[in-house]
């Protein structure tokens, strides 16, 4: 929900999975918005408008409780050893090069990338989300949209429009898949280190 406050631009009611902190998230949001929308005129009678919505705001806000029922499931599920490989694996998928041995350096720098993000987790902002699927995609979400190369340097443009909103999309999928598998909170001890999936970072 947007508005100006000053009566310069209607208010605009929209669902999005966005994350909105500035300007251009704002702007980006509204080109991502999904099929959900409302728009109302600035007016005096706005309040009455809007509250003769309140159907259309409701399906908007189940398209929105869909989003959080999947994270909130992600937070209550420890990533494994085995559930962390398989979703590497996936996203970041070993490369052949001509001569048909495996090009890792690469991969092997934004594995080291992603997972020290996930070990960083925000600064321990939230202790209870460290280990779980939603730290895990928190932590590709974050290098995707900050640490990744792209064509031209146009990374920003990339993680709203282009190939970095696509593997976002992915790695939402990707974990929500696998960590059905993945054991409750309370169940397993969580990935913690690199060590944990054979991985050697200095």
């Amino acid at each position: 929900f947007h508005t100006s406050h000053d009566g310069s631009k209607a208010f605009d009611i929209y669902e999005s999975l966005m994350r909105h902190v500035c300007r251009n998230t704002l702007r980006a949001g509204s080109l991502k918005r999904l099929a959900a929308s409302l728009r109302v005129k600035h007016t005096r009678n706005a309040g009455k408008r809007i509250d003769g919505m309140k159907a259309e705001i409701a399906e908007i806000s189940n398209v929105a409780m869909t989003m959080q029922e999947r994270l909130n499931f992600l937070a209550k599920r420890k990533v494994t050893r085995e559930s962390m490989t398989t979703i590497m694996d996936r996203l970041f998928p070993k490369k052949q090069t001509e001569d048909g041995e495996e090009s890792s350096t690469r991969r092997e720098n934004i594995l080291a990338a992603v997972l020290e993000r996930y070990e960083y987790n925000d600064g321990g902002a939230f202790k209870e989300q460290a280990g779980t699927a939603y730290n895990l995609l928190n932590a590709v979400t974050e290098w995707t949209d900050h640490e990744r190369s792209s064509k031209n340097n146009m990374r920003a443009e990339s993680a709203v429009f282009g190939s970095g909103d696509k593997l976002k999309s992915s790695a939402l999928q990707v974990i929500l898949d696998e960590a059905e598998k993945m054991p409750k909170v309370e169940e397993r001890i969580l990935v913690s280190s690199f060590a944990d999936i054979g991985l050697n970072v200095q």
